[in-house]
């Protein structure tokens, strides 16, 4: 940042003290001084760009925007003001048009690091992941200890699947600067993908040391919680309930002010119901959100979806046929989210996400309506005064038994919390013949997420290999692709004298065909624990394949619970470790019982509340009616 040549000598020496205060941190006597500098000479290029940056950091997106703009008119070939803006407009959610002045400042300037760096992460956000690396490791060549770079070129590796480069890269940034919060939340993140929770539960609590007001800090290490045994229920509950003091609870509107929303009356009128998710996609929640949204009985209710959903796909477009009103809300804050679920008079909000990636929990903080639900997308209490009720049912949290541990009212559907959507025949092989027939050898299987897989999962799933001679462990899930993650768990197993040939592992597949054909490899699935299974489980059920469970204390460790007691399987939910052991061994042992149960499965399913969305959804309607006459009432709910 220079003054220019043809400048007066006092405006160059105000503009060069705005500069440093710039650099100091002091950004509102440089904005002031900016101003100042515009105002004795107009098209100072350089005062425009410092002056968006300034207005950038304030978040006042539009004014920076037309200083960029007014100073890239004054001097297309400033290569400064084009990554600025760029970098303006991919933090507002348009990579496209970042990606466009990232290479106008390329063109201008090739070896700029920053620029290069800027044009990676919009490539990353498009899915461009080759292309994004390619652009990260020219930035690093040039300037080998660039933190950011280091940073974003993790994220990137980790995006194609390579956690263990990812990692060193993250590590890396760390080392060259010990106080980069965003690399220790994000090593911590690829650490849980990996399976090392204990570890990525120090460096979440090391980025929130750094910044302890990060709401995606706080939401990444409550979810990490839920994958172990090392904290009591209410030390999940307290944790929880701190990131409500700390974040939620103070957007929330003053006390004695009214909640916005619909009329307060009842009097049989339809009620405008939003769902808030960033998960209306291919994902898992769109398995058990779209039964829901189809059979809403549309007389009694308007439903709204707001959708913040980055990379839109075909599920994407499907479930948006089936809402009356569809809100794209990926580009909006929080603040602005609420303001729109106001105008649009919701009496009832659906979150689907709790504390997972991509959650708008701080626009239900500011309570933009009267009656606030959590359900679907997360195992626990969101821990927030503003959330109203949580959806369960009387298996995952039995009456009595867990009610302390949220600060939400407890809702038990009759028939079970979820309902299952199959995928589509092109999507799903049809159930295959029992594999331990022909192999001679059973197989036992597990499609959860690597952090699922606990200390204790290994020991247990080691002891039934143990048990039954010559079996094998098929694991599958995303993180097996990499060849670091796979020597890990070989390791694990090792330590309890199980070999790697024992063991097949898989990463991620191309297709959900393909995916799910897996199970033709499978005879007996295992539920992992504290944190069980839901698709997966599911899945494997749908593919024939029996799934055997460990019944825990908590919701996190009993939607096995639910789901094959709604299936009639309340004979594979297991009491201990020994009892899940002793079950194991003895179907294994069963050739004519499994061959009998794989060849029914998929039939019991579609015999059962767990596919029948004409049980849910009409408990659910229930549900928000009588939500709505305890709120218009003024009774305590």
């Amino acid at each position: 940042m220079h003054a220019p040549r043809n400048m007066p000598e006092e405006t160059r020496t105000t503009l060069d003290r705005a500069i440093r205060l710039h650099h100091a941190g002091q950004i509102a006597p440089a904005e002031a001084l900016y101003r100042q500098v515009l105002a004795q000479h107009p098209t100072s290029f350089e005062a425009h760009t410092n002056l968006g940056h300034v207005l950038s950091l304030r978040g006042q997106s539009d004014a920076a925007q037309q200083h960029y703009r007014r100073a890239i008119a004054i001097n297309p070939r400033y290569p400064i003001a084009r990554n600025n803006l760029g970098g303006l407009l991919l933090g507002l959610g348009h990579p496209d048009q970042a990606i466009e002045q990232f290479n106008a400042a390329l063109a201008l300037d090739s070896g700029s690091v920053m620029a290069l760096n800027n044009l990676g992460t919009a490539l990353r956000q498009l899915g461009r992941i080759d292309q994004a690396i390619a652009h990260h490791q020219r930035a690093l060549a040039l300037s080998p200890d660039h933190v950011s770079a280091l940073n974003n070129l993790a994220l990137a590796l980790v995006a194609r699947g390579d956690l263990a480069d990812g990692i060193r890269c993250y590590r890396k940034a760390i080392a060259a600067k010990a106080d980069y919060a965003e690399a220790h939340y994000n090593l911590a993140g690829a650490l849980s993908r990996q399976g090392e929770v204990d570890e990525a539960l120090s460096c979440f609590r090391t980025a929130l040391g750094l910044l302890p007001r990060s709401a995606l800090f706080h939401t990444g290490m409550l979810l990490c919680m839920h994958y172990t045994d090392a904290f009591t229920p209410e030390e999940v509950l307290s944790a929880h309930q701190s990131f409500d003091r700390l974040l939620a609870a103070p957007l929330g509107p003053a006390a004695g002010v009214p909640v916005a929303g619909g009329d307060a009356s009842f009097l049989g009128r339809r009620l405008r119901v939003g769902y808030v998710s960033a998960d209306l996609r291919r994902h898992s929640v769109s398995y058990f959100i779209e039964p829901i949204l189809r059979e809403h009985q549309r007389h009694a209710f308007e439903v709204v979806c707001y959708a913040s959903v980055s990379r839109p796909d075909e599920v994407t477009a499907r479930l948006s046929g089936l809402c009356d009103a569809w809100r794209d809300v990926h580009k909006m804050s929080d603040e602005a989210l609420a303001e729109l679920v106001r105008s649009d008079r919701i009496d009832i909000l659906v979150d689907l996400c709790g504390h997972t990636s991509d959650n708008r929990l701080l626009a239900f903080a500011r309570r933009p309506a009267p009656i606030q639900v959590t359900y679907l997308g997360y195992p626990g209490t969101t821990g927030m005064s503003a959330m109203d009720y949580r959806f369960t049912d009387g298996w995952a949290d039995p009456e009595g038994s867990t009610e302390h541990l949220h600060t939400e009212t407890l809702y038990r559907l009759p028939h079970g919390f979820l309902c299952y959507q199959p995928p589509a025949d092109a999507d799903a092989p049809p159930v295959g013949p029992l594999p331990l027939r022909a192999a001679g050898r059973v197989t036992f299987a597990s499609f959860n997420n690597a952090p699922k897989m606990t200390p204790r999962v290994v020991g247990v799933w080691a002891a039934i290999l143990r048990a039954v001679p010559e079996s094998r462990l098929l694991l599958k899930t995303g993180a097996y692709g990499d060849a670091q993650s796979q020597k890990r768990v070989e390791e694990r197993f090792a330590a309890h004298g199980i070999p790697k040939e024992r063991l097949t592992l898989l990463g991620q597949v191309a297709s959900p065909r393909e995916h799910l054909a897996h199970y033709h490899q499978a005879d007996i699935a295992l539920d992992t624990f504290p944190y069980n299974g839901t698709t997966t489980t599911c899945e494997a059920l749908w593919m024939g394949v029996p799934v055997i469970s460990l019944e825990g204390a908590t919701h996190v460790g009993r939607v096995g619970v639910s789901l094959l007691s709604r299936v009639g399987l309340e004979h594979l939910i297991m009491r201990t470790e020994q009892d899940y052991i002793e079950q194991a061994v003895r179907l294994s042992a069963d050739r004519d019982g499994l061959s009998f149960l794989r060849a029914g499965l998929r039939q019991r399913l579609r015999d059962s509340s767990l596919l029948d969305p004409t049980a849910l959804v009409p408990a659910i309607e229930d549900a928000y009616h009588h939500m709505w006459q305890i709120y218009s009432t003024g009774q305590a709910r």
